[in-house]
């Protein structure tokens, strides 16, 4: 951080070689690319929480062909700020919004076909969220307090994100393997797709829940050749460490979210997966203290058909912050079927 730093070169937009550009929390420092047009080279752009955008994106990021990761969170962008030039975007991996007042998220969105995470977190003027692109694999939207959440069935697997837990069936399917991509000290992996939600209580969408780290569950007759089942949505809330815990904070993956699948019966279980989210921590206590709570959409082609006779699927959570153990505060598992899908906006 330069935290004597007063001023940017005047001429930054004209750097035609320049690949990274990090200039975020420079709120006290006043300036404004006027141009984007000639980063054509720039992969990262990382302006959070600085005033440079003056409450809109400027038309002319599209023409950032390069660019993979772009952080605006915190930029005081308002209504109408995000302009449909974004979405040609064509490499853009990485959208980062959180933090903004703007109340909603324009349709074309869609056409971000790389966009694997896409951060609104403490967004608290959002209603709605649009259709998603397929190649989503991590939904942060924990704080936005006026946005639908997960609370009913209607909105388990919300139309926004159908697709993308469709195109995790597909990836499967495929036999393609995890892909992990990394952005802002957390993980996301290809098959796994994820949202990130606020609750100041318990989810009551989940159909088994446990008020501990674990949750067992019998399955239906057939369920494995049972074409109408697409899978299982993964729920685990977690209680926010005390400030004490936060003294100290360093820069690294504070979070660090487990889930440990197996299936089996009786006494007897086998290891099906076991998957980790690493995060940075977001401290939510402005208005009151909320729970995280993280769901993980997992496709049902990805348990082995040697497991089809079986009838009994465990999940059990652990999370850690800073290393130490967090409690799990509450977990669930809900049976995903596509004549349930009924359209819902998130």
């Amino acid at each position: 951080m330069c935290s004597k730093l007063q001023q940017l070169p005047e001429n930054l937009g004209g750097l035609q070689s320049l690949q990274v550009l990090y200039a975020a929390f420079l709120d006290s420092i006043s300036f404004q690319l006027l141009s984007l047009s000639g980063l054509c080279s720039l992969r990262i752009l990382v302006l959070q929480k600085t005033d440079v955008m003056q409450g809109a994106i400027p038309s002319d990021i599209c023409c950032l062909s390069s660019l993979e990761q772009l952080n605006l969170s915190n930029c005081n962008l308002i209504e109408g700020g995000i302009p449909s030039e974004i979405y040609n975007l064509s490499s853009l991996r990485a959208l980062s919004l959180g933090e903004n007042h703007f109340s909603s998220i324009p349709a074309g969105i869609n056409k971000l076909s790389q966009l694997r995470v896409l951060n609104l977190r403490h967004c608290q003027r959002l209603l709605q969220i649009p259709e998603l692109p397929s190649s989503l694999r991590l939904l942060d939207v924990h704080g936005c307090t006026l946005l639908e959440t997960l609370s009913s069935p209607s909105s388990l697997l919300p139309s926004c994100l159908f697709k993308c837990f469709e195109s995790t069936i597909q990836d499967s399917e495929c036999g393609i393997n995890n892909w992990m991509f990394t952005y802002d000290h957390g993980y996301c992996y290809s098959q796994e797709l994820k949202i990130f939600i606020s609750s100041s209580g318990k989810p009551g969408w989940t159909r088994y829940q446990n008020e501990e780290s674990m949750v067992s569950i019998e399955l239906p007759w057939n369920w494995y050749r049972n074409n109408d089942l697409l899978g299982f949505a993964l729920c685990s809330v977690y209680v926010p460490p005390d400030k004490e815990s936060e003294d100290g904070h360093q820069d690294g993956d504070d979070w660090c979210l487990e889930c440990e699948l197996t299936i089996g019966g009786g006494h007897q279980f086998n290891l099906v997966d076991r998957f980790l989210f690493q995060c940075r921590w977001c401290d939510c206590r402005i208005d009151d203290v909320s729970s995280q709570v993280l769901v993980r959409y997992y496709p049902k082609i990805r348990i082995p058909s040697e497991y089809a006779s079986n009838k009994s699927l465990k999940a059990a959570f652990r999370g850690y912050f800073k290393g130490k153990p967090v409690e799990v505060e509450n977990c669930g598992i809900h049976l995903i079927y596509a004549n349930e899908q009924e359209p819902s906006r998130l």
